[in-house]
């Protein structure tokens, strides 16, 4: 998936201004229709902002501002995805698993002044 391929460039981009618009890009994504690109876009925003070296665009994405408004809406997702009968088990296992992080995730970004 496009989504996907973002996280894993971001990740290697050393230009703040590219890794910037990749993840405001990531971040349109969360809020997709599709369940799956949901998960591949919250996984890889939290899998790349938790390096500290990215806190400043962290902080110019206005990303946990945008998550803790988010977080509702997700834990309905969760819920509603796993009521269905058209669920995929990889994708709920992948939106569970993210429900777990994602308050940590934020915490762990406030604590450090994010």
């Amino acid at each position: 998936r496009v989504v996907d391929l973002l996280g894993c460039v971001a990740q290697r981009v050393s230009d703040p201004g590219l890794n910037h618009a990749i993840g405001g890009l990531l971040l349109q994504h969360i809020r997709s229709a599709d369940p799956a690109v949901v998960a591949a876009a919250l996984n890889a925003l939290i899998d790349l902002y938790s390096d500290e070296k990215f806190d400043n665009v962290v902080k110019d994405l206005r990303l946990i501002p945008a998550l803790r408004a988010f977080e509702k809406a997700f834990e309905n997702l969760v819920h509603k995805y796993g009521c269905s009968e058209d669920s995929d088990e990889e994708v709920l296992g992948k939106l569970a698993m993210l429900a777990d992080n994602l308050p940590g995730f934020i915490q762990y970004k406030r604590d450090h002044g994010c």
